[in-house]
């Protein structure tokens, strides 16, 4: 990360509330879209709505935004906590665009503010700040196409 945090469009951030540090952001920015790779909010501030307020100001700077997340999997031992960052992603906004990106660490949905994303350009910005990563999109099994599309 250290190496692609001087690349133009990838923006590493920090958030506060009242002077105390609450998260941390990673974007991927490129003309008018933007990929969420990695948000984070502090153990004990979760809960308090922040991460709500994260994605709000996030989606201001870049309405069409699209994130990646650990696919549902009845079988990863996490399965539960992926299923809430599903769930709070949902709550906030973010649609299923019925794909998926695939790599050698395994399956992550790719989400959206909007329907009709290109998500192959979504893929390429993300390939873009991870060239080391080989990833291909996949069909979400079971989850139908709010209009993304695929170029």
């Amino acid at each position: 990360i250290c190496a692609v945090a001087y690349l133009p469009g990838f923006h590493f951030r920090t958030w506060y509330i009242d002077g105390k540090f609450i998260g941390l952001t990673y974007t991927l920015t490129r003309h008018s879209m933007s990929v969420i790779y990695y948000l984070a909010v502090v153990e004990e501030e979760r809960g308090k709505g922040y991460g709500a307020l994260i994605l709000k100001e996030l989606c201001k700077l870049r309405p069409r935004t699209a994130l990646i997340t650990e696919s549902d999997d009845i079988q990863a031992a996490n399965r539960v906590q992926r299923q809430r960052r599903i769930a709070f992603y949902l709550r906030n906004g973010f649609v299923q665009t019925g794909w998926q990106l695939a790599d050698y660490s395994g399956l992550y949905d790719i989400m959206a503010t909007v329907s009709g994303l290109d998500v192959r350009k979504a893929r390429r910005l993300i390939g873009r700040f991870t060239p080391w990563v080989q990833s291909r999109l996949v069909r979400s099994p079971g989850v139908p196409s709010p209009g993304a599309t695929v170029v």
